[in-house]
């Protein structure tokens, strides 16, 4: 948990409060809704951004006092209550959700010339891996510039008959921990390891740092936190095994690419032991395993500095936005 420290009374009330909720959630002491569900919640409003039934907007919540340059806005961020039939499509929704949510959270990326204090500082923390693709593809259509497409080697590995199986098709397959077959980047981007790959440099899994420039066979980039902060490395290409613990697939996959991701937003669990100032949580699909809202939760130092975005099939009538908070209490027993 990492709340700061108060520099008056009334705000040390305020962060009492706010430490006394992430220890709830984490213990699983937090109110639930047991009509709904045994995990069901009610996330506080001012830590939202969205809607009810993509119809009934509210604040955005106050500015962070973090990083101040780049605060958090505070405006209404969707329109007045609709009419049934004026409503959206599910998609169109979720849609103006996310790109609530960047707004709030990245203010300005379309500029040029931002310091990677801004990128560091922030980030948008998702449970599912196709959320997490989906808003990263989001956001970097905001930056300018030309995008560069890399393209993975995929094969079988080991002496399998290499024709068994259309290239097409291991292109096609997703497992975690292994970077896409197709990635696009940007000058500008930042960036996280998905693998150790140099101690020594850094360069270890979980390292963010930001694109400076891209060649065919390597990424330039720089070292945007920890005690190599700025500096100057350059990426190749590695080779990945799959880890199909299901045995869903006859085969071992090889995949030869670049490994790191994009990181405008990450996965909830990859956000473990990071501290990051400002924080977008988007719960397209709730939480689904232990402690994992605490986890996104206690990213940071103070309440204000959290939005939260939440499909609109999870408000009720009243315009409460209820979530699951997964803790299993016979840990702390």
């Amino acid at each position: 948990m990492r709340v700061k420290t108060a520099p008056d009374p009334d705000s040390a009330a305020t962060l009492a409060e706010f430490s006394d909720f992430l220890l709830q959630i984490g213990e699983g002491r937090y109110p639930v809704n047991r009509d709904i569900d045994e995990s069901d919640i009610c996330i506080p409003k001012t830590m939202c951004v969205g809607t009810s039934g993509c119809g009934n907007a509210w604040r955005a919540g106050e500015s962070s006092d973090e990083d101040s340059e780049y605060e958090f806005p505070n405006f209404a961020l969707l329109p007045p209550i609709m009419s049934v039939s004026e409503r959206e499509s599910d998609d169109d929704c979720r849609t103006r959700n996310v790109n609530a949510l960047i707004d709030s959270v990245y203010p300005g990326v379309e500029g040029a010339d931002l310091p990677d204090e801004y990128f560091v500082n922030r980030a948008i923390l998702t449970p599912t891996n196709a959320s997490f693709r989906r808003i990263n593809e989001l956001v970097a259509e905001r930056l300018s510039g030309e995008t560069r497409e890399y393209r993975s080697n995929d094969s079988l590995d080991g002496p399998g008959d290499q024709n068994l199986f259309e290239t097409e098709f291991l292109n096609s397959l997703k497992f975690s921990g292994m970077p896409p077959q197709i990635m696009v980047l940007k000058a500008g981007t930042p960036i996280i390891m998905i693998r150790n790959l140099n101690s020594d440099e850094w360069l270890c899994n979980g390292t963010r740092l930001r694109v400076v420039s891209l060649h065919e066979k390597c990424i330039d980039a720089t070292i945007m936190s920890g005690t190599r902060r700025g500096q100057r490395v350059f990426i190749p290409r590695i080779v990945f095994l799959s880890d199909d613990e299901d045995k869903e697939f006859p085969f071992t996959l090889r995949r030869k690419q670049f490994p790191v991701v994009p990181a405008f937003a990450m996965t909830i669990n990859k956000a473990q032991g990071q501290s990051i100032h400002n924080v977008g949580i988007y719960l397209e699909s709730p939480v689904f395993v232990h402690g994992q809202l605490y986890v996104a939760l206690s990213r940071v130092s103070s309440r204000k500095a959290i939005k939260i975005a939440i499909d609109s099939r999870a408000f009720d009538d009243s315009g409460a936005a209820h979530t699951k908070n997964i803790v299993y209490r016979e840990i702390f027993q």
